[in-house]
């Protein structure tokens, strides 16, 4: 397995997380595997796909696409903690039966935010405005650089590494978590402070699904965050 790290994003890595930093989980510790090899078929791939969509100038991105990504540049704590009280308020009478959906919740959420950040720190992986902007160093000779390449929401490249998706890994426990208590069939609404705008959902897998396909829209190259 060949993964290199790379300190060169354009920002400093920031490592530190008020929920993760050296602490332990509440149930469950686990580490992510490796994010794919440079060298691997299954990186150029993702390479191509995100230098195509995630560009800021993309002309293979529909608009949809545009538009849910820009949704989901929401900061995701904020929004889960607004789609859990809207659907406590609306599905649940019993403040007993809340207090609990908080707390499986918000335990599980914290235990995904924790092996995210775990992985980060492991892995060092680099995030895809430096490895398109520097792909002509990796060693692979199929992932053709750019140095000008921009994510499409230049102005949000996070400093810290990708891999593994802090994002993907707080919605995947957070629609199983619901799934469990209420089952997967249920119409929710998500509501985006970044956009002031809201979706409606018919089923908890359905988020995580669209969750998934915006965080490759927006800027993602390794197979991501709970994918």
């Amino acid at each position: 397995m060949h993964v290199r790290a790379y300190p060169r994003t354009k920002r400093h890595f920031a490592l530190d997380f008020p929920t993760s930093q050296d602490h332990n989980p509440f149930e469950i510790q686990f580490r992510s595997p490796p994010p794919p090899s440079l060298d691997s078929g299954k990186y150029v791939r993702e390479y191509d796909e995100v230098k195509a969509l995630g560009s800021i100038n993309s002309t293979a991105r529909t608009k949809a696409q545009t538009d849910l990504a820009n949704f989901y540049t929401d900061n995701f704590l904020a929004l889960w903690e607004r789609t859990l009280r809207g659907i406590a308020n609306t599905n649940i009478n019993n403040i007993g039966d809340s207090a609990r959906l908080f707390a499986l919740a918000n335990l599980a959420g914290a235990d995904a935010i924790i092996a995210a950040w775990d992985g980060k720190r492991f892995w060092h992986f680099w995030r895809p405005i430096t490895a398109i902007q520097e792909g002509d160093t990796d060693g692979n000779s199929k992932t053709a650089g750019d140095a000008t390449w921009l994510p499409q929401i230049a102005t949000f490249t996070p400093p810290y590494p990708e891999y593994p998706s802090g994002a993907n890994s707080l919605t995947g426990a957070m629609t199983r978590t619901l799934e469990r208590f209420f089952g997967d069939r249920m119409t929710f609404s998500v509501m985006s402070a970044f956009v002031n705008q809201t979706k409606t959902y018919h089923r908890f897998s359905d988020m995580l699904t669209m969750w998934s396909t915006s965080e490759s829209t927006r800027e993602s190259i390794s197979a991501q965050r709970t994918r």
